[in-house]
Formats: structure tokens, C-alpha cells, sequence
């Protein structure tokens, strides 16, 4: 038998705290009371709302990108 558990071959292996690093995420936003975005000012430069701070902090900790390739969608879009 083995006696490594964790020989995976060649695959590479990554951490939780390095698993997106250097990433662009592309998250998919509704825009409402927790993330403050509209299409001509795009999102709310003075407090964009818990969501989009939520991201900010968790892409400084992982050291990845979001605000340069998310989406935002609307319920009725969504056929609500």
C-alpha cells in the first residue's frame, strides 16, 4: 500500500488561503440594499454595500481580483 496520503500524482495542490490567488473572480451580483451599484455610476464609490466589502476583504486576504470582471443582474432579468 501507500503510505502517503497524500501523494496525488502530478496534480498541483493548493491551499484554501492560496486556492484563487492571482485570480480574476467573476462573481454574479443583485444589485439591492447590499451591494449598492447602478449602471451609470457603477458601483457606490462612498460605501458599496456588505457584499461588495465582504468580497474586497476576503480578494485582499486570498489576493485575487473581482471588481474589474463581475456581473450584476436583476430579478426580472432573472424571469422573477
Amino acid at each position: 500500500g501507500n503510505d502517503n496520503e497524500n501523494d496525488i500524482g502530478s496534480r498541483p495542490t493548493y491551499t484554501v488561503a492560496t486556492a484563487l490567488q492571482g485570480r480574476e473572480l467573476r462573481p454574479s451580483i443583485v444589485p439591492g440594499p447590499y451591494f449598492l451599484y447602478d449602471d451609470e455610476n457603477g458601483i457606490d464609490p462612498t460605501y458599496p454595500g456588505i457584499h461588495a466589502r465582504m468580497l474586497d476583504y476576503v480578494a485582499e486576504r486570498g489576493n485575487f481580483t473581482w471588481r474589474d470582471s463581475f456581473g450584476v443582474w436583476t430579478r426580472t432579468e432573472k424571469g422573477d
